[in-house]
């Protein structure tokens, strides 16, 4: 992930990932683009998850505030 109103790649941030535990393998969004919902794989014994983060104020189509 990225922070905002940070650029490059020094700047991106490792998420949802331990060495071989866990592994973001691919988002989607709600049909309005309100919802991004992000799927964690993960080893036994852990569990596989969805994560859904919600934009408040608009949708995803639209820029961030820098």
């Amino acid at each position: 992930m990225l922070p905002r109103g940070e650029t490059g790649a020094e700047n991106l941030e490792l998420f949802a990932t331990l060495p071989n535990r866990f592994e973001p393998t691919g988002m989607w969004f709600s049909n309005d683009s309100r919802i991004m919902y992000l799927s964690v794989q993960a080893d036994p014994p852990f569990n596989s998850r969805v994560i859904a983060i919600q934009r408040t104020g608009g949708n995803f189509n639209q820029p961030y505030d820098r």
